[in-house]
């Protein structure tokens, strides 16, 4: 009995182990190198086992077994980021098909495919790709059942449906992905059937022939924290709703253009669809047009509902929040709002959430940065340079200067510009504070320092007669020595 007892505390402990491992998400495969140690990507696949990784090193791949890989239960990845390693299909076939849990290609640019750029199949992660200039019949970027799809730039892509990201079934994560300048008749940016959870995602500049130029939704999908702008379609410019049931909350839908009523949203005609803490904003010919219920929102023209708005929203250049925004801490917690916006900050930041992908920090990222420069020695005369300042959402609307010297106030000098010359300097040393301000009145500052070495000429010359007498340079050793 006692042997039998040891038995199963060995079983135990096995057992324990063996979750620490996967709760760990720590990895005992073995390292594949192509080409150092296999000369075709496909040749590392053959030869790897479940939880192996394979490295892509530095370049441009093409040809057989650099194309049409299946990958299952391992990791293939490039060495350096997807800027280095580049997947060229030439226009045949596609560049991987992933499947399965551990399943997971990163930091490849895959271009050129005619059947898609990646197959994402159910539990596989595809992640820190660029994803360009492919076609495919449904996906032209990425067809994608229940597979996680982040950090990933998905462009210049043509489909039938789903230019960029195309997904019939299963239950898709996509996340902080730019899906921008692709091409489909429906759903140019994504088309998604169902279950598909977007988030974090900025989607811009796609067109498409029919419907749902940024987004296609045919059933319940959710979509969050993302900016939705400047997409084109026949209907539905921003989003397309085939049927009811996809809640848009705290997205930023903003420039959105098509041929008839629904620049930003089409809604469906039948049983409205909810938008909550969204912008919806300069979208032409309207905001919206179907089925739709909207809160706490800002709508251009206005729109029925509990909490929302019809302000300027005062977007900067990245759509973050300027400061003075009205909808700032206009949103709310309920309705399944995020707790975190598409910069992952948490939310709220003030007294409320605000509305849209950004929340607006109360000590705000988007302030502008001033930038005095670096500490020197001159000689009576210096120019300075605010140059390497910037606003990250606008722009800097002035520069202020305040010079101070160190031993004499007399000598202090207030300059404005963002490059100036300061001329006639007293010897000694000042400490420098440049202040900008940006174009909606948010101030940052920032400090130098520099020596002066004077104009011997001048130096000593207080009376200013041209000439530096005894007692003229007793005053000035006073002054250095703060006795004055």
């Amino acid at each position: 009995m006692k042997g039998n007892e040891g038995y199963v505390r060995r079983c135990v402990l096995c057992v324990i182990l063996l979750s620490v491992i996967l709760a760990s998400g720590t990895v005992f495969g073995a390292t594949l190198r192509v080409p150092d140690e296999y000369f075709t990507i496909q040749k590392a696949i053959d030869a790897a086992s479940a939880l192996d990784v394979v490295i892509v090193a530095d370049g441009t791949w093409k040809g057989t077994g650099f194309k049409n890989l299946d990958v299952k239960l391992i990791t293939v990845r490039s060495e350096n980021g997807p800027e280095k390693c580049i997947i060229d299909c030439e226009g045949d076939g596609t560049a991987f098909s992933v499947s399965g849990n551990a399943s997971e290609v990163s930091g490849f640019t895959i271009t050129n495919a005619s059947d898609t750029g990646i197959v994402a199949g159910d539990s596989s992660t595809i992640s820190n790709c660029i994803i360009t200039e492919n076609v495919g019949d449904s996906g032209g970027g990425v067809d994608c059942g229940s597979a996680t799809i982040r950090d990933c730039l998905i462009t210049g892509n043509r489909a039938d449906d789903g230019g960029g990201v195309y997904s019939y079934s299963g239950n898709p994560i996509i996340a902080n992905c730019i899906i921008s300048d692709n091409f489909a008749n429906r759903g140019a940016g994504i088309y998604s059937s169902r279950n598909a959870n977007i988030s974090g995602c900025t989607i811009s500049n796609n067109l498409a022939g029919e419907d749902g130029g940024g987004v296609y939704f045919v059933y319940e999908n959710n979509i969050s924290n993302c900016v939705i702008i400047n997409n084109t379609a026949s209907n539905g410019g921003g989003f397309y709703f085939q049927n009811f049931g996809s809640p848009i909350i705290n997205c930023t839908v903003v420039n959105n253009e098509s041929a008839n009523p629904g620049g930003g949203i089409h809604g469906p005609s039948h049983e409205a669809s909810l938008v909550v803490n969204s912008i919806l904003w300069g979208n032409t010919p309207d905001q919206t047009s179907g089925e739709l219920e909207i809160y706490y929102s800002d709508v251009q023209g206005g729109f029925s509902g509990i909490g929302n708005i019809d302000a300027d929203p005062l977007l900067g250049n990245d759509n973050h929040l300027k400061a003075g925004s009205p909808c700032i801490d206009a949103g709310t917690s309920e309705m399944d709002a995020p707790d975190t916006d598409i910069d992952g900050a948490s939310r709220p930041q003030g007294s409320g959430h605000d509305i849209g992908a950004d929340e607006a920090s109360a000590d705000s990222p988007n302030d502008p940065t001033a930038n005095a420069g670096s500490d020197q020695i001159t000689g009576d005369e210096i120019t300075l340079y605010g140059s390497k300042s910037f606003d990250p959402d606008g722009s800097i609307a002035s520069y202020q200067w305040e010079l101070r010297h160190k031993a004499n106030s007399l000598y202090n000098k207030t300059v404005s510009g963002e490059t100036v010359t300061v001329s006639e300097l007293k010897k000694g040393f000042y400490d420098v504070t440049l202040t900008v301000t940006d174009d909606s009145g948010a101030v940052n500052s920032d400090e130098m320092f520099f020596s002066a070495t004077g104009d011997p000429t001048k130096e000593y010359d207080i009376s200013g007669d041209g000439k530096a007498g005894l007692a003229e340079v007793i005053y000035y050793l006073q002054i250095l020595s703060g006795k004055n």
